[in-house]
């Protein structure tokens, strides 16, 4: 369970709450994900912080201690993609961090993947970008889109996305 200011882990009938500012030295928890080994990866407003188990304290991320983290997507093979709001979009390889040119210095909101193995990942003010095979397609109000500022995705398993824009 996640709130602004603090997230609460449920195990076992137990639960613990890290609080923001005590365990978690940021401003607002803005994404989180448990990766396929159970590891907790917490997205804030002041970096990236991973705990292994309910006893250790959330352990920050140097690569990206001092960039906002809007989303977290791990994919089919185990890589974990981080949405920055400065940084663009960074992958996490073997616990290198690399970022993504074509979407670097880009706010990346929303990051997903769908049945077929492709990549999306929407931005705050430039569209939707999709990645499968080498190749990437960028989509915007000029190819579709009701907005350019993307919220959220959601993919279905028919290979459709859902894109959450703002009203327009």
């Amino acid at each position: 369970m996640r709130t602004g200011t603090s997230i609460t882990i449920l195990q076992n009938g137990q639960s613990h709450t890290l609080p923001i500012r005590r365990d978690l030295p940021a401003a607002r928890i803005q994404s989180f994900l448990v990766d396929s080994r159970g590891q907790l990866w917490i997205g804030t407003s002041k970096g990236l912080f991973t705990l292994d188990n309910i006893s250790s304290h959330p352990q920050a991320v140097p690569a990206l201690s001092s960039d906002s983290i809007l989303s977290l997507m791990q994919d089919e093979e185990g890589n974990l993609w981080v949405g920055t709001e400065t940084s663009g979009l960074q992958i996490l390889r073997h616990k290198n961090f690399r970022a993504i040119p074509a979407l670097f210095g880009l706010p990346i909101t929303a990051i997903t993947q769908a049945s077929d193995g492709a990549l999306w990942a929407g931005t705050s003010s430039d569209g939707l970008d999709r990645w499968q095979a080498g190749t990437v397609q960028h989509l915007s109000t000029h190819t579709g889109l009701l907005s350019e500022t993307i919220l959220a995705l959601a993919p279905e398993e028919n290979g459709s996305m859902w894109v959450g824009t703002p009203t327009v």
